[in-house]
């Protein structure tokens, strides 16, 4: 009779085991996805605010190489191309984020397509069209 109870207990233990990992698991997943979501809300809310930040550049000086100038920002053949790296600071070189703004005057009014783009997983971030009358 002892030996049964001690079998029957046994058995429950390792079902509780099994619902405690089971559960857990089920826990890490959701912190895993909580944390890719918040860090995309932060890549996204960053692309926005660099973004808005070229976009007003180019609205008061109203071409590419005076809004790089004003940004700090290297620009060749009118297109301003700054990266950033993981914490969204300016890199000289390739960095895991890329904003460009291509400017086009030759219309009016004069439009600057700004994009934000996450180049480590090839997904566009950010798209801004800004137009700015020039007299």
């Amino acid at each position: 009779m002892g030996r049964s109870k001690s079998g029957l207990f046994l058995f429950e233990l390792i079902i509780v085991i099994a619902l405690f990992a089971i559960s857990s698991a089920m826990c890490m997943q959701l912190f895993a996805m909580a944390h890719n979501l918040s860090e995309k809300s932060t890549n996204t809310r960053m692309a926005v605010a660099n973004a808005v930040s070229a976009a007003e550049s180019f609205k008061i000086t109203g071409s590419a190489t005076e809004a790089a100038n004003m940004m700090g920002l290297p620009v060749s053949e009118g297109i301003l191309e700054a990266f950033y790296d993981n914490d969204w600071n300016t890199v000289p070189a390739e960095g895991r984020f890329r904003m460009t703004m291509e400017v086009d005057t030759g219309i009016s009014p004069a439009t600057a397509v700004i994009v934000v783009t996450d180049l480590e997983h090839g997904e566009e971030l950010y798209r801004l069209e800004v137009k700015k009358f020039i007299r």
